[in-house]
């Protein structure tokens, strides 16, 4: 990993508060270095909520709990297809008790302790369990912001393929349990399409939000700095021009100087050539 890479990885450890000014800076000195792309890439970068913050510190700091929640994640995909074909459901249950033990490994080790946002941090953890991108995202140790489960994973919208008639007939508890996974399988599919558009629609108000939100704090970033700028230069003015009049009232005074010594020299030549005028008047 490069440094620079390095550096926008840092960014996000950052508290949310100060992500926006260690952004700006890291591509301020790009900018400085010559790196007028990499520049614009990290300008790019959106701040974490503070949930999404907190997954992300303690992703990075316990890489051992996030591998784990990411096989616990592995297990309980396996367990659920294993229970769609008549499998055992205590290894279900198994599975689902890993995933609960690896969330509550991470939840312990996130920086925060307010409610709401232990729930959110929850919820992202548990969607993570269920939905590869989510993994994905939580893993990275960037996520941006916190995610809720659709349907239940690899459950939601499969449905055993049938199979063909066969004499054999199968254990009643077997048969019960697998029509009614499938009979669950095909509701909750219906149910996560449904759950899936609103949590796009959620998604997308959140990222205008977001956006909008960070654009006009850039925007009074942008005109302080504008403001600030202004007024140095209304000062540097006003101190060349203080200098430029200093300069001037001194030349004005050394002028002054010259001629009150010549007036003096011509007042005093005319009182020799009174005197000599008297001298030779009396003579």
């Amino acid at each position: 990993m490069t440094d620079i890479e390095s550096e926008e990885e840092a960014l996000y450890v950052e508290s949310p508060d100060s992500f926006v000014a260690a952004r700006d800076a890291l591509a301020k000195q790009l900018r400085v270095d010559g790196d007028r792309a990499g520049a614009a890439r990290v300008r790019a970068l959106r701040r974490p909520t503070r949930a999404a913050w907190a997954i992300n510190l303690a992703v990075r700091q316990h890489p051992d709990a996030a591998q784990e929640l990411t096989d616990a994640a592995g297990c309980l995909g396996d367990a659920q297809r294993e229970l769609l074909t008549g499998g055992d459901p205590s290894h279900l249950r198994e599975a689902q008790a890993r995933v609960d033990a690896a969330c509550d490994t991470l939840t312990a080790a996130v920086p925060v302790t307010d409610p709401p946002t232990l729930e959110k941090i929850r919820q992202t953890l548990r969607a993570a369990t269920v939905d590869a991108d989510a993994l994905a995202d939580v893993t990275s140790g960037r996520l941006l912001r916190e995610r809720v489960a659709s349907g239940f994973g690899d459950l939601g919208g499969f449905v055993p393929a049938p199979r063909e008639a066969t004499p054999h007939v199968s254990a009643p508890g077997k048969v019960a349990t697998s029509a009614r996974a499938v009979a669950a399988a095909t509701r909750t599919g219906r149910e996560a399409a449904e759950q899936t558009a609103v949590e796009a629609a959620e998604r997308a108000a959140r990222d205008a939000e977001e956006r909008a939100a960070q654009e006009a704090e850039e925007r009074a970033a942008a005109a302080r700095r504008a403001r600030i700028s202004q007024a140095r230069e209304q000062e540097e003015a006003a101190a060349a021009a203080a200098a430029d009049a200093q300069r001037a009232l001194h030349d004005a005074e050394a002028a002054m100087a010259e001629r009150l010594a010549a007036s003096d020299a011509a007042e005093a030549r005319l009182a020799d050539a009174v005197q000599a005028r008297e001298q030779a008047e009396r003579n």
